[in-house]
């Protein structure tokens, strides 16, 4: 297999419209030009499941933030709208979802949150099922607050960890029927602002 497809989130405060994709052809070393795939607002993150059949993306309308659901087509790749799931408020600015298809996380940066939303067997979602809401600041200017900036799972996909900007802490939770529940954190120096995390593969 030489040719891939990829997809690209945009701020649509311009002349973006939301989703694009694009082939890349590894065997003669091209990108193709970007096309739309999906018309949506702000869909600044977006990442598929493990089987590449669905993708999800952060989405922002009408003053509410959440997450979409887009079947994607095996051949054409070509994204089929499932559905979203809203909240009053800004939109979050990561996804992630974990590698059994159950639940997709979201962080939100302005309000400090982590929600988690159930995943249906088509790959749709369900309204949130838990949130867990951050605390605290920092010494920096931009640490006024809470700004969750990640939320994922971990290798073994039996804890969440969520990385906070504004509070210069990690945190980890149990997800377990739904509910987040904290079991643990580290602060990091202060102003340090932690934005993201990624976990080197063990042998």
């Amino acid at each position: 297999m030489t040719k891939y497809i990829g997809y690209v989130g945009t701020y649509t405060k311009g002349g973006s419209e939301g989703i694009y994709s694009f082939e890349l052809d590894t065997e003669k070393k091209t990108l193709s030009e970007p096309k739309l795939a999906a018309k949506l607002g702000n869909p600044t993150y977006v990442t598929p499941n493990k089987d590449n059949t669905i993708l999800y993306s952060i989405e922002k309308a009408d003053g509410q933030g959440g997450v979409a659901a887009y079947q994607i087509d095996q051949n054409s790749g070509e994204l089929t709208f499932l559905n979203h799931q809203l909240i009053e408020g800004p939109s979050p600015c990561h996804v992630s979802v974990n590698d059994q298809n159950q639940f997709v996380l979201t962080a939100n940066y302005h309000s400090g949150k982590v929600h988690a939303f159930p995943v249906q067997g088509d790959g749709s979602l369900q309204s949130p099922a838990s949130e867990a809401a951050h605390t605290g600041k920092g010494p920096h200017e931009r640490q006024e607050k809470p700004h969750t900036h990640y939320a994922g799972f971990t290798p073994e996909h039996n804890y969440v960890v969520a990385v906070d900007l504004g509070t210069d802490k990690l945190y980890t939770y149990k997800l377990k029927d739904g509910v987040l529940t904290e079991s643990g954190s580290h602060t990091f120096a202060p102003g340090a602002g932690p934005r993201h995390i990624a976990f080197h593969p063990k042998e």
